[in-house]
């Protein structure tokens, strides 16, 4: 992997960081030398992933339970992190969570929770670090010492582009991410704060692609081998995106080698919703 040297010493805020490309994001912003807050509602696996850390790492990391759709756990966990780190450079929004079914079958309940999750929880972790740093910035205004201008990074899919079959709750989710990645990108950017997105294809291991499987065999009896090539069959690459692929892409738009990207749509996806 590329090395960034701004990230030393520098915070991170990740969410969803206890699996899959919230945990990959995560650890390597802490070997690039970051400190990192492991944000996400399985409190105990956050705290276990940074327990496979080196003693070294372990230093810089710390694990906070926070539902990201509930704006006042939102308030206090982002107090948490300022407390102890006493900073915030980055937020990479990357909690997550998917329904699968057909349009006819998606229950009220199920929406809610996929778009509170997806589409509020990315808004309020937003809006409570961009409050931070707005006010830093008008500090900065009137005399106050200088700072470090904040960068996110959403993870959102490519499905806001190509809206598969039976995701009409995710899609509009992910849409929705969208919206607020080009909305606060186009707001923030007169206090110095950058919005971006990633947009991965389906992503190999992880907790989704173990969702699908398992939807899938119950609606069609497919096996696993069967759903892969289906995957495959739709990602001109020819392979399925990894959590490494999502990282390298985040620490880029994270760092100042894309100080001028805003407001960008960076597809993940191995050609897939191009």
């Amino acid at each position: 992997m590329v090395t960034y040297d701004e990230f030393r010493r520098k915070t991170a805020v990740v969410t969803g960081a206890a699996s899959g490309c919230g945990k990959e994001i995560a650890i390597s912003l802490l070997h690039q030398g970051a400190k990192v807050a492991f944000l996400d509602i399985d409190f105990v696996a956050a705290q276990d992933a940074i327990l496979e850390l080196d003693e070294a790492a372990q230093t810089r990391a710390v694990a906070f339970r926070v539902d990201v759709a509930d704006s006042i756990g939102v308030k206090n966990t982002i107090e948490r992190v300022l407390n102890h780190f006493k900073g915030i450079d980055y937020l990479v929004n990357n909690a997550g969570i998917s329904e699968v079914d057909f349009i006819q079958d998606v229950k009220e309940d199920d929406w809610d929770l996929v778009n509170s999750v997806n589409a509020k929880g990315t808004f309020l972790m937003t809006q409570e670090v961009a409050k931070y740093w707005i006010e830093q910035y008008r500090k900065a205004l009137n005399g106050g010492p200088d700072f470090s201008r904040g960068v996110i990074v959403n993870i959102v899919s490519e499905s806001a582009f190509t809206h598969h079959t039976m995701g009409i709750a995710y899609n509009a989710s992910k849409a929705a991410q969208r919206a607020i990645t080009k909305t606060s990108a186009r707001e923030l950017i007169k206090y110095g704060i950058r919005v971006n997105a990633v947009h991965p294809s389906i992503v190999e291991g992880t907790k989704l692609t173990a969702y699908l499987n398992e939807r899938f065999k119950k609606e069609w009896d497919w096996t696993e081998e069967i759903a892969q090539k289906m995957y495959l069959s739709k990602i001109p690459a020819g392979r399925f995106c990894t959590v490494q692929d999502v990282a390298r892409a985040t620490l880029w738009l994270l760092s100042s080698e894309s100080s001028f990207v805003i407001g960008n749509d960076l597809l993940c996806s191995g050609g897939q919703g191009i």
